[in-house]
Formats: C-alpha cells, structure tokens, sequence
C-alpha cells in the first residue's frame, strides 16, 4: 500500500502527535525535543489547529513569536483529521485504538457527525462507549479551550476527567493559561481553532487566513513573555490543509447504488456497501476515481498499519468496506453531505501537506 513516494506514514511509537503530551506527562521532552524541556515546569502546549508543518513554512513571516523556539517536525495520525488527531494527543493511542476515525464514522449502525456528537435520528451513543480511553492518563493536567466546547460529545471523548476552563476571546485564552500556571498545574494544555477554521472557509490568500495567523501569534506572544522563569512553552498542530479546487471535486453519486452508508471526510472517505456488493463497490470506485485517490478495502488498510498497529473487531467495523483517501487536491464527495465539498482547504488524507505537524519549544522569556 505504500509504495507511493507521495504517502507519508504516521510515525507511531516516534515523532507523532500522540507522543507528545504522554512525554510531557511523565516528565519526558517529546521526540524529537531538546532534554531541556522535560526540566522545565510548568510546560504550556498550545496547540494551534489546522498549522501544518507546510503551512508553517511557508506563512513563518506571519508568526514572528515562534522564531526563538526550537523547531521540528512531527506527524498527524492517519486520518489526518481533528475528530481523530484530538484523541490520539490527548489519550497516547493511535486511531485503530482509540476508535475516533475521522470527522463521521459509523457507530452502531448510524453515521455519527463526532465534532458536533450528533445522528441523524436519535440520540448519539455515549462517548466513554465511543472513545474507551482514559484521557491524560489520569494525570494531572488542566484545559484551556473554547467555552462553547465545554460538556460537548466530542469534548468527553477526548478530555473527559480534565479540568476545563472556557474561554471567549483571546485575550481569556491568554489569562486562563496563565492563571493555570500560576496555580502550579504541572501541564497546561491549550487549544486555539481560528486557523484552521480560516483555512477552511477563506483559504490561504484571503485576509482573514493572515489575520487568523497574526491572532495566533499574539497568543503566543502573550502566553510566552507571562511564564514563570522555570517554564516551557510548546506550540503544535493536529493536521496541515491542502487547496481543494473545484476542478479536483469527484462526485461519488454514482456509487450510491453500492453503498449503505458513507462517512469520513472529503479527503479520507469511508464507503460503507450494501450485502453482498463490497466486490463491486470496490471495483467501481477504483474506476471512478482513477488517479484522484488510493482505494483501499478494509483488510488491506487494516494491515498496512496506517491507522496504527493493531486494529480491534470493534474499530474494524467503523472502517468501511472500501476506503479512499485523496491525491493532490481531490476530495471525494458525498452527494447527501455537501458542506464539506464547498470549502476552499480540506485535510484527512496521507500527503505531506496534511500530515506533516511543527512541534516548537522555548523557554520562558529571560527577565
């Protein structure tokens, strides 16, 4: 399955986003940091969603606050998606562990939408069922995250057990961490959308992308120059983003007839078949969407490793009989779900853009 120069494997067990805050945890630098960061304390990890290690390179200028840290380069997970990089940082496992697979999977027979922790009809199923992890591994840590996350589905798949304070602005994300600090939590994990959430709705050229990428830096500016002497900051992402023209958009309308169920993203689409038509779905997908994306069926994603090393019967059925994951700038859309397809920048799949993630750290400003 790897034999593309263009695939890019998650590094599990090395430099990846899961590693990072176990390390930190356990009073360890995350591979691959300096030994000066597991002799600091407290540690301060923002992470800005949606900065690939790409997009860092490339909008640098834009995040002057970052140029005294130290640099390197991490993986995302595989998808390379918020629904399944969140769990991942914040639990250790891989996504065949924890379970979350992207930004809709099938639970249970229904599509769950994991961001927003809705079905279509009914009630969403429990997310301890869902994402079976213990958080943080029980450790001693505090949250600082947008107030409207607070007692979300997806937030109790990934937190839950964490102290959590809420922020509005800002300004608020900046004060709550260092209030953190101040109260001597030994780890504060922080988290910041607007980039990601730029990206997505205007794309790169647009004002509002280089404003997103200046409210980050102030952030950063403003929670390192406030930390104690002793102290660290690290600053990562979950996922980088990829252009998604119109000319690269693949209607999958006409395997509809094939299919019960279709979830994943635009970029890492799961295709659940009908009984009895896994053969044929694979073999119609493979001819519709040529070069535009890898085709995979559940066994041979299963043992590439790409979703991690082991998979359980139970993540397994999340999978999909057929899996595509997009080339270049592709997205694989699905015809009953077209918000996503109307977004200027997308991610999920295995290319560089997307799974490539900054990992930085400084320490605290000299006094």
């Amino acid at each position: 399955m790897d034999d593309d120069d263009a695939i890019v494997r998650a590094a599990y067990g090395g430099a990846w986003i899961g590693g990072v805050l176990p390390e930190l945890l356990s009073g360890r630098a995350p591979c691959p940091m300096p030994d000066w960061v597991a002799d600091a304390g407290p540690r301060v990890l923002l992470l800005i969603d949606g900065l690939g290690w790409e997009m860092y390179q490339r909008f640098r200028s834009h995040l002057p606050a970052l140029e005294p840290f130290t640099r390197a380069v991490i993986t995302s997970v595989v998808p390379s998606t918020t629904a399944a990089a969140l769990p991942s940082l914040t639990t250790g496992h891989t996504p065949a562990a924890h379970g979350m697979l992207g930004d809709r999977m099938r639970v249970g027979g229904r599509v769950l939408s994991v961001l927003g922790w809705t079905v279509a009809d009914g009630s969403p199923p429990d997310p301890s069922a869902v994402q079976p992890h213990q958080p943080f591994g029980g450790r001693d840590l505090v949250v600082v995250s947008s107030a409207k996350f607070v007692g979300s589905g997806f937030s109790r798949a990934h937190l839950r057990g964490a102290p959590f304070r809420g922020y509005d602005t800002p300004d608020e994300l900046i004060e709550q961490v260092v209030a953190c600090v101040r109260e001597r939590f030994p780890v504060v994990y922080a988290y910041l959308p607007d980039v990601d959430r730029a990206a997505h709705e205007q794309g790169f050229e647009h004002d509002a992308f280089a404003a997103a990428l200046t409210l980050a830096n102030d952030v950063i500016a403003g929670i390192h120059r406030r930390l104690p002497p002793a102290a660290a900051m690290l600053v990562t992402s979950d996922h980088g983003h990829v252009t998604t023209p119109v000319s690269g958009r693949v209607d999958l309308t006409p395997l509809v007839p094939m299919v019960s169920a279709m979830a994943g993203s635009t970029r890492f689409r799961y295709l659940h078949a009908r009984p009895g038509a896994a053969a044929d779905l694979r073999a119609a997908a493979v001819e519709l969407v040529g070069p535009h994306a890898w085709v995979h069926d559940r066994a041979g994603l299963m043992a590439s490793g790409w979703l991690g090393p082991q998979i359980s019967p139970v993540v397994a059925g999340r999978l999909g009989d057929v899996i595509l994951a997009a080339r270049g700038g592709a997205t694989m859309v699905d015809p009953s779900d077209l918000r996503q397809a109307q977004l200027v920048t997308m991610h999920g799949s295995v290319t560089s853009a997307e799974m490539l993630v900054p990992l930085l750290a400084a320490r605290a400003m000299s006094r």
